[in-house]
């Protein structure tokens, strides 16, 4: 894996427009298994069980957090959780 550089300017644009004052973001990524091969994007899928990786950029080590996982975004403004849900 290639170490994190910079923070990807999608991140940034997301933070900005949602009015997120930080400090600094820290990286983190981790396995997350799925109920089917669809992953994050949710909908019916394969039968069977996958793992996705999801990355996270965290403000300020607690948050607020966006989570990036196989194109597909999500922001959260409460505290960092290692999870996808």
């Amino acid at each position: 894996m290639d170490y994190q550089k910079e923070t990807p300017k999608e991140i940034i644009d997301i933070l900005e427009r949602a009015k997120v004052k930080y400090f600094g973001i820290d990286y983190y990524a981790f396995p997350e298994t799925f109920a089917s091969t669809t992953g994050p994007h949710g909908g019916i899928g394969g039968a069977s069980i996958s793992t996705f990786t999801v990355e996270a950029y965290v403000c300020d080590g607690v948050g607020p957090t966006v989570y990036v996982c196989d194109g597909k975004y999500r922001f959260t403004k409460g505290k960092y959780k290692s999870r996808w849900h």
